[in-house]
């Protein structure tokens, strides 16, 4: 996926999606997002599902850092739904994908009553591709708006 990282991928169009997400960030100079994404894809391929959940959904929180320095996720999509024509229901789903590692003990916060968080190699398939697929939406998109060049110019 990204030099030395094998990563596995349940379709060629799920490869692509990651690898453009690599691309898409590494031109935006998105440091620390290519990171969290690589280190998904490294825990991916360890077995670590949950671990690649919570790397997944830290791509996308460090690319919504730059646009929304608060960090707040629904902040910078309402930025972004300003600018852009971001429909209101793909806007919904987005924040769906986030609550569920919000939810999910084990993945971003800690395991209370459970052994294990409740997540497995589909569940971390799915999120490294949706997340990736995210975050080349949103680098695209913020870049057209200038929510990334205004946020890394400050």
């Amino acid at each position: 996926m990204d030099g030395d990282v094998l990563c596995p991928i349940g379709s060629e169009e799920d490869a692509r999606t990651v690898s453009e997400a690599f691309a898409s960030l590494k031109l935006a100079g998105l440091v620390g997002a290519r990171e969290h994404l690589r280190t998904a894809s490294v825990a991916l391929s360890a077995g670590e599902f949950s671990d690649s959940v919570r790397e997944s959904i830290h791509a996308v929180e460090s690319a919504v850092r730059v646009m929304e320095p608060s960090g707040d996720f629904s902040k910078a999509l309402s930025k972004l739904e300003l600018k852009t024509n971001l429909h209101s229901a793909l806007k919904k789903g987005f924040l769906a994908i986030y609550g569920f590692s919000s939810d999910e003990q084990g993945i971003r916060h800690p395991l209370l009553e459970k052994e294990a968080p409740a997540v497995d190699e589909a569940d971390a398939l799915f999120m490294i591709g949706a997340c990736s697929a995210f975050l080349s939406y949103l680098v695209n998109k913020s870049r057209k708006t200038g929510l990334i060049s205004a946020a890394q110019a400050e």
